[in-house]
């Protein structure tokens, strides 16, 4: 620290700064010295996606991506198509559909990746879903 000191006290001295912007030079370099790093870059977060994967035992399969900002569509298009979509599915049916979403927003905010469901039936279906 004292070289930077040294270094404006050397462009207070070449005229290069004034003695007030010396002083707020000095005043910001204190502030982060002792913590105030309020100049710090924000977090850059990564693009983040919500997988739906349905597999019958049938063979019929249903894979959607979306991203993460548009959870509840995509939870939306998860359930249409697992009870809607032809499949009798059972496993999907019974998903309690409202909790997924509420899991879903919570990993988002905590800023966490990975399996929320994997749910195989007694037929051999499957149903995962996961945020990656």
């Amino acid at each position: 620290m004292k070289e930077e000191v040294r270094k404006i006290l050397d462009m207070l001295e070449k005229d290069q700064v004034n003695a007030s912007q010396a002083s707020e030079l000095l005043d910001a370099m204190n502030a982060f010295s002792e913590g105030d790093h309020t100049a710090e870059k924000p977090k850059i977060r990564k693009k983040r996606s919500l997988r739906i994967k349905v597999n019958s035992a049938d063979g019929k399969m249903v894979n959607v991506k979306v991203p993460a900002a548009l959870v509840s569509a995509g939870i939306n298009i998860g359930r249409y198509f697992g009870v809607h979509g032809g499949m009798g599915n059972q496993a999907v049916s019974d998903l309690n559909w409202e909790e997924l979403a509420d899991v879903v927003n919570q990993m988002l905010e905590d800023d966490e990746t990975g399996e929320i469901v994997n749910i195989e039936s007694e037929r051999g279906d499957v149903v995962q879903i996961y945020l990656e």
